[in-house]
């Protein structure tokens, strides 16, 4: 903590690491809001959709950036089981647990390394709106792993049997 704090105001400490990592080191500093924003969150209940791609974007958002680079980040370039591809309903752009977009994509396209990109369904963007508003700011119940993707089923958000 006190690395990130005097990096940000000091470049001769900048390239300081510590020797032992600590537990959700790779976070660094955040800010008032995206602390907020990470413990506030409520937590995601009801899901409508079958399947949702949520890919974790903790390493390019900031809430600094504009619509079009949160497009662009959260469509990247994710290796994906490509028997998947066509029941993917949503995807959901995460930081630190919190959904921060949403995307319906349209077509899936080949990326470099035999990874994939989509291209949102431009159609629904009218609908998009209200799903936004439904699922941006919850926050997902997903352990932290390698893979910074996830498959989101509804039966793992809906324990009810919805």
């Amino acid at each position: 903590t006190l690395i990130d704090l005097f990096s940000k105001h000091f470049k001769s400490v900048a390239d300081l690491t510590n020797i032992q990592s600590g537990k959700d080191s790779d976070r660094g500093i955040l800010s008032a809001e995206e602390v907020n924003a990470m413990y506030a969150a409520e937590p995601l209940t009801e899901l409508d959709e079958d399947m949702v791609l949520a890919v974790m974007l903790n390493q390019s958002f900031s809430n600094k950036i504009d619509e079009d680079k949160l497009y662009e980040v959260t469509r990247g370039n994710w290796k994906l089981d490509e028997k998947k591809l066509d029941d993917i309903e949503l995807v959901f752009g995460v930081y630190h647990g919190v959904i921060v977009s949403v995307y319906k994509p349209g077509k899936w396209k080949k990326a470099s390394g035999g990874r994939r990109k989509f291209e949102q369904d431009i159609k629904k963007e009218e609908e998009m709106k209200e799903i936004r508003k439904k699922y941006i700011g919850k926050s997902l119940p997903i352990s932290k792993c390698q893979n910074p993707v996830r498959y989101i089923y509804k039966s793992d958000i809906n324990k009810g049997g919805n």
